[in-house]
């Protein structure tokens, strides 16, 4: 099986995005050639090449090409015969329909969403995207941090947590995305509006407490069950004390995520591997069924008339026929023998 997986425009700030690319490039790092689609621009650094959308409408109408859809693309715009969809948020939320077609093999990417997925569930994919390369922990201790951060996102600013005069603002666009490690060791705190983006994680990668301001889109209970955890992170200001008491351990937390998400990558493959087989299989069952099916009527048919045609010279071998045709009739009875 190949993959062709629909992506937008690769950026950094979106941790969705990210993943589609990455599955790409472990697809290809593992011999299987997959492609994205959607997408007029790639990341360099990953083994992800893109394909036009006219080609890859092509590709997907043969049996070994299979298109990977997020959750936010609506139905099967590339008519493609094999469609995996994997839901990377609530289904719905972001875009796209509550619920998918039947014929779809849904993965869903964390426990977060898998409560809300009304569609028959295929497996798990969760795949840790920090760039550890760039985001850590550095040397600074926690004493010499004094910045306030803050970041909004997709959600909406509330008054009351942040001195504007004071804090600095992190967007999508600013600052550069080279130079927010620096920012985050520097920082204090990060406050975050936007309660689903993969920059709580970055800064508590390299030690800088979040507390993330609750805007509805998720509860305290969803987040207990993210796989990287609450490490570093409190929920709202009241547990700000926890995050910073337990930000430390977030690095050893992510490594064992990592080494978990190599098996959960192997289980995707086998599955997804696997999709031809078992329709052709199904096919030829299919096929084979229904020849068999043809061949008993016409069998039994014919029977049917020959028993007609023999019940007044041979009324026995009539029921015998009959019986064979499975009527339920039961076979004659040999008449006793008389002693000479």
């Amino acid at each position: 099986m190949n993959y062709i997986i629909w992506a937008p425009e690769f950026t950094h700030r979106s941790a969705g995005i990210r993943c589609l690319y990455t599955l790409c490039d472990e697809l290809n790092r593992k011999g299987l050639p997959a492609f994205i689609t959607g997408s007029l621009s790639t990341n360099t650094q990953l083994k992800a090449p893109l394909i036009d959308q006219a080609k890859a409408c092509r590709l997907l109408q043969r049996d070994d090409y299979a298109v990977v859809y997020p959750e936010v693309v609506t139905g099967n715009p590339y008519q493609a015969k094999n469609v995996i969809r994997w839901v990377l948020n609530k289904p719905g939320f972001l875009g796209g329909l509550p619920v998918f077609a039947k014929s779809e093999r849904v993965f869903y990417y964390s426990e977060v969403f898998k409560d809300y997925i009304q569609n028959t569930i295929c497996g798990k994919l969760y795949l840790p995207t920090l760039e550890e390369s760039l985001f850590s922990p550095g040397t600074s201790n926690y004493q010499e941090r004094s910045l306030v951060s803050f970041y909004i996102g997709k959600s909406l600013y509330r008054e009351g947590f942040v001195d504007l005069d004071q804090a600095i603002e992190i967007t999508r666009l600013t600052p550069h995305r080279e130079n927010l490690p620096a920012l985050f060791r520097a920082c204090q705190v990060l406050y975050c509006f936007d309660n689903s983006t993969a920059l709580i994680y970055e800064a508590v990668l390299c030690g800088c407490p979040v507390v993330v301001i609750p805007d509805g889109s998720q509860n305290r209970n969803d987040y207990s069950k993210l796989e990287l955890g609450c490490l570093g992170i409190a929920w709202g200001p009241s547990e700000i004390d926890l995050a910073r008491a337990s930000v430390a351990y977030f690095p050893e937390h992510y490594a064992k995520v990592k080494s978990d998400s190599s098996i959960l990558i192997s289980e995707f493959i086998e599955k997804t591997q696997a999709w031809p087989a078992i329709d052709s299989a199904q096919k030829l069952d299919e096929i084979a069924q229904l020849a068999l099916n043809k061949i008993s009527n016409y069998y039994n048919s014919n029977i049917y008339e020959i028993a007609n045609t023999l019940a007044v010279k041979a009324p026995g071998l009539a029921r015998l026929l009959l019986y064979l045709t499975g009527k339920k009739v039961a076979p004659p009875v040999a008449p006793p023998r008389h002693p000479l």
